[in-house]
């Protein structure tokens, strides 16, 4: 996100932008916005004389010194701007709107008005920034000297801006329907509470400096409680779902998880019902979590595993496991990025278990000596990446190979490792 100092600089040179068009739009009825404007003359730096252009020089008026900005021919009145603005917003914006301005560009006048006259309680919610040596450590998340108190105040004048900027300008043209049947008056109550309660607990996180205490996770859990029954005396049950399947960490997590199996809508709701059900059993995990904690949560991941697998059939689903591994989704991005169709990402994912089953075979072979097991091992390696580079393409097999291909680079050294859909692996050695 921009800084404040940056955003209003670039507000004011919308603005000197703007007003330009406008006085030249008052100037010339009916004239074309979209005309370009005029060149900008500057005075010459001090000691450097500037010499006239021909023009100045043919036409004999001594009154032309050079240096000197002169007006351009189509330059506005220069009270145009004078006469739109006005120190009551609701006449500026009417001003503005008479005077045949695009609504667009009234936005960026009046946002920079406001901003402004924000500025200095916006400065006042900021910590003091003191100097530091270019070896001392700058502010990060952790030690940000922010407090509670002022980002809670920075909240509130955001929203007084927002709430001032609808009551002048209206709402902003509404975007197209995506299908969410929460109203949107509910929305905005939703994103406020959220905001509310996401900035106590960033305070807290914050605070802890990444190591938290037991009375930190107690007042995060306290939060976070507190956070859903909130939503849920907002919301009607229908209404909580819909927001849950797009916001919650659950939604979160399954699409980034998902991103490279291309889920229907049908498919992403029944795998996130069953999924919510589990994180929401097993959201507060104890200090110490003991054997019995493990063994009920690895009971209850295998009841989820099998009735996602049910809903999607045997094919769907492995493709649902296989999208969820981190190496799948590289090689789906890196093959989309080369140019190769996502079948090629299946293929080349699919030799960690073809090709370790065939290393296999040669390490348990009777009839082989650990030498000729070791040079067999080498040879379905070279094989390997001879056919990565044929699939993949010489850099992009490189590619694959310096982040996902110490299974091949194991082979080289007389090792295997066996790859499991569940995402368990095994490593065998030649027995010497």
């Amino acid at each position: 996100m921009k800084s404040l100092p940056l955003l209003l600089t670039a507000s004011l040179v919308a603005n000197a932008a703007l007003v330009t068009l406008t006085l030249r739009r008052a100037s010339e009825v009916g004239g074309d916005l979209g005309a370009p404007s005029p060149k900008i003359q500057y005075a010459s730096p001090a000691g450097v004389t500037a010499s006239p252009s021909p023009q100045t020089a043919d036409s004999g008026d001594s009154s032309v010194r050079a240096g000197t900005a002169q007006p351009s021919a189509d330059a506005p009145p220069p009270d145009t701007w004078r006469r739109l603005h006005s120190a009551n917003l609701a006449t500026f914006v009417a001003n503005l709107r008479a005077s045949g301005l695009p609504d667009r560009q009234i936005r960026l006048l009046v946002n920079a008005e406001i901003n402004d006259r924000f500025s200095e309680r916006e400065e006042a919610a900021r910590p003091a920034r003191p100097a530091r040596n270019f070896w001392e450590q700058n502010n990060t998340y952790y030690n940000d000297p922010t407090t509670l108190d002022q980002r809670l105040a920075q909240l509130d004048i955001r929203r007084e801006k927002d709430a001032l900027r609808r009551e002048l300008l209206g709402d902003q043209p509404a975007v197209a329907n995506d299908g969410n049947p929460i109203p949107s008056e509910k929305r905005d109550l939703v994103r406020q509470l959220n905001e509310d309660y996401n900035t106590m607990i960033g305070q807290i996180q914050r605070d802890s400096r990444g190591i938290t205490l037991a009375s930190d996770d107690e007042q995060l859990r306290y939060l976070r409680a507190e956070r859903d029954a909130e939503l849920k005396t907002l919301l009607t049950p229908e209404e909580l779902r819909e927001y849950e399947i797009r916001s919650s960490t659950t939604a979160n997590n399954l699409r980034s998880e998902l991103s490279a199996f291309d889920a229907s809508e049908q498919e992403f709701r029944a795998v996130f019902t069953l999924r919510k059900q589990f994180d929401d059993q097993f959201a507060n995990q104890p200090a110490d979590p003991g054997p019995e904690y493990w063994k009920q949560r690895n009971e209850a991941q295998k009841q989820v595993d099998a009735q996602i697998a049910q809903h999607l059939g045997a094919e769907r689903y492995r493709d649902y496991l296989r999208s969820k591994d981190h190496e799948y989704r590289n090689l789906a991005t890196l093959t989309e990025r080369v140019g190769l169709p996502q079948s090629t990402a299946t293929q080349v994912y699919d030799l960690r278990y073809s090709v370790p089953a065939s290393a296999l075979q040669v390490v348990r072979s009777p009839d082989l000596t650990p030498e000729a097991k070791e040079e067999g091992l080498k040879t379905i390696a070279q094989k390997t990446r001879e056919q990565l580079t044929a699939q993949l393409g010489a850099e992009a097999a490189e590619a694959y190979l310096k982040r996902h291909g110490e299974w091949i680079k194991s082979l080289e050294r007389g090792q295997v490792i066996e790859f499991r859909p569940d995402g368990s692996r095994t490593s065998y050695r030649i027995e010497k």
